[in-house]
């Protein structure tokens, strides 16, 4: 540390070996030892990917089917003045605002192709990133633990010789442990 000279750095020294103990452990935190319960959150994951597609696929017939329909408007409204029956000033507006409206359709299409699917696929990703932390930690060289640092952790302090890491979502989520107790039978 370059600090390490000033007067009010702390003298307290830790090694590498204590540190990856101490990183070691906090990846144990997040993974989930139980065979079955690390089934059934991926079988809850892919569950939830599903209903996600299917959501996203309703969504997008909605938005396709209004694209559609103000295509159509557009070549009636063409139509109109190509006839005769409307001025410019109203076509122009009107124009205008289908325009505006198929663009805004545009839009959200891209917003949900891209978002929906990502997130869903992320999540699983995740999910298989926290369950194997510790591996991935043995045998990688310092660039790689890095990388794992940055994309488990959000921000790291150490206080006399203990790591306080600040772990972003949603490996915090898994460090906390079991959001429901486990049950002991014995209830009310």
């Amino acid at each position: 540390c370059t600090k390490y000279n000033k007067p009010d750095h702390p003298r307290v020294r830790v090694t590498e070996a204590e540190l990856d103990q101490q990183v070691l452990a906090l990846f144990d935190r997040i993974r989930i030892e139980d065979n079955g319960i690390r089934d059934w959150f991926r079988a809850v994951l892919a569950s939830k990917t599903q209903d996600a597609q299917a959501e996203t696929r309703a969504q997008r017939a909605e938005l396709q089917r209004q694209e559609t329909l103000i295509a159509a408007q557009q070549d009636r409204l063409l139509n109109l003045r190509i006839d005769g029956q409307i001025d410019d000033n109203t076509f122009n507006r009107k124009q205008t605002e289908l325009r505006d409206r198929l663009a805004s359709i545009m839009l959200q299409l891209d917003v949900l192709n891209r978002t929906r699917d990502e997130n869903a696929e992320l999540a699983s990703r995740v999910f298989e990133l926290s369950q194997t932390l510790r591996q991935r930690w043995l045998t990688a060289d310092y660039a790689e633990k890095r990388k794992i640092l940055e994309i488990v952790w959000l921000n790291c302090r150490l206080v006399d010789a203990s790591l306080c890491p600040t772990i972003r979502k949603p490996f915090d989520v898994l460090a906390e442990g079991p959001l429901v107790p486990e049950s002991g039978g014995g209830g009310n």
